[in-house]
């Protein structure tokens, strides 16, 4: 799912200027859950990080395990996030400071729904500021215990 998101978003990337790259776990990493909808939501947290992106910056995902769960981070070099928006980051609606640096549109239903469908599959999502600059979004989803 992660590789197809990356693959998807390629173009997208290219386009406004912002390398797209992925490190992935050494092994298979495995979750219990509906597809598609797990999908959407990478693609979505991917698709945000290229859309608040600067020309000239790179945008990461990465898979990991950690403590039965599988661990995706979407890292994006661009401004970050202040603290009034990052209180606000997954309230349907909401409208946060920063524009997208392409005059695409936002909603402000996307953090909103990815959420819902990470909850429903029993997961975490959040996001914090990077160190350097940029933001990190990050998806915790139960492995599957079948997973090698």
């Amino acid at each position: 799912m992660v590789m197809h998101a990356v693959q998807a978003n390629e173009r997208y990337a290219q386009r406004k200027g912002v390398q797209l790259s992925a490190v992935l776990a050494d092994k298979s990493l495995l979750v219990h859950g509906d597809g598609f909808q797990l999908s959407q939501v990478i693609d979505n947290l991917l698709g945000n990080a290229i859309k608040f992106s600067p020309q000239n910056s790179a945008t990461i995902v990465r898979t990991q395990f950690t403590e039965g769960y599988v661990q995706v981070d979407v890292c994006d070099t661009g401004p970050g996030i202040n603290n009034e928006d990052m209180g606000k980051l997954f309230i349907h609606g909401a409208h946060l400071g920063n524009l997208p640096t392409g005059h695409e549109t936002s909603s402000g239903v996307g953090l909103a729904l990815c959420k819902q469908l990470v909850e429903l599959h029993g997961g975490e999502i959040g996001a914090h500021n990077n160190s350097d600059r940029g933001t990190t979004f990050w998806i915790r989803l139960p492995r599957h215990s079948h997973a090698r």
